[in-house]
């Protein structure tokens, strides 16, 4: 596909569409409801110094504000992650 083409395809804000492809998508994470609320994983998560708030469309989802190496905290090491 030629820029033109790409262009046609994304319409009138092509450029809005170009600029948030080039920008760094969000990680969400799941709660595990079974063992944790999203609130309480929200809490734990920043006593471990991440910064995470509440995904914005579930209920259950915690976004990081940045990314981090989340596999080595201990909230995904007792899997409430």
């Amino acid at each position: 596909m030629d820029g033109a083409q790409l262009r046609s395809s994304l319409g009138k804000n092509w450029k809005a569409e170009m600029d948030a492809l080039n920008k760094e998508a969000p990680v969400d994470l799941r709660t595990n409801t079974l063992l944790t609320t999203r609130e309480q994983l929200i809490e734990s998560l920043a006593k471990e110094n991440y910064k995470v708030e509440p995904t914005p469309l579930s209920p259950i989802g915690v976004r990081m504000k940045t990314r981090a190496p989340i596999f080595t905290s201990e909230c995904f090491q007792t899997r409430v992650v």
